[in-house]
């Protein structure tokens, strides 16, 4: 009897450590989801979207790995869900930009991208031009510095239309 509970108990715990390890391959690139929530008011001058990383939120060290994100609906502006750090500048990739609900021509394939620093100082901002056949784009920000946390925020033009889009955050 001990010697067949012993070897299920270890038949159990390699069985665990092979689960656990295979996970760890898999959650090794995460894809980090930016959620857009609906407008509060109608007033243009507040930026709507998801809240800036909380200052608990995690940290992403871009020395390390990139940063991929989607986003599933924007309208206005969502931000990064963690903070980012280790570099001193960044670059900023969009791919697949698609326009989910259309309801105006103007700035249809423009996107601005601004770092933010954690005493929610504008550190550096630059539009991005959506290559219209290629649905892709991108922009180097720099004057960032490497042992301070950072989030980034994509914004759109408020006219009506929404998108989707997704992409990277790596060091330049």
């Amino acid at each position: 009897m001990k010697k067949s509970l012993k070897n299920f108990i270890t038949v159990t715990l390699a069985s665990l450590l092979m689960l656990s390890s295979s996970l760890g391959v898999f959650a090794s690139e995460p894809v980090n989801i930016l959620q857009d929530t609906p407008p509060q008011e109608e007033a243009l001058i507040v930026p709507y979207g998801a809240s800036k990383p909380k200052s608990s939120a995690s940290t992403h060290d871009l020395s390390i790995s990139n940063y991929e994100y989607q986003v599933h609906e924007v309208g206005a502006a969502v931000y990064t869900d963690k903070w980012l750090t280790g570099v001193d500048s960044i670059k900023i990739s969009v791919e697949n930009w698609t326009i989910l609900e259309y309801s105006n021509t103007s700035q249809c394939y423009s996107l601005t991208v601004s770092v933010y620093d954690s005493s929610d100082k504008l550190v550096a901002s630059k539009g991005i031009t959506i290559d219209s056949r290629s649905l892709t784009g991108s922009a180097t920000l720099t004057g960032l510095t490497s042992s301070s946390k950072y989030y980034v925020r994509f914004s759109v033009s408020t006219n009506g239309n929404k998108y989707k889009f997704n992409g990277t955050i790596a060091s330049n």
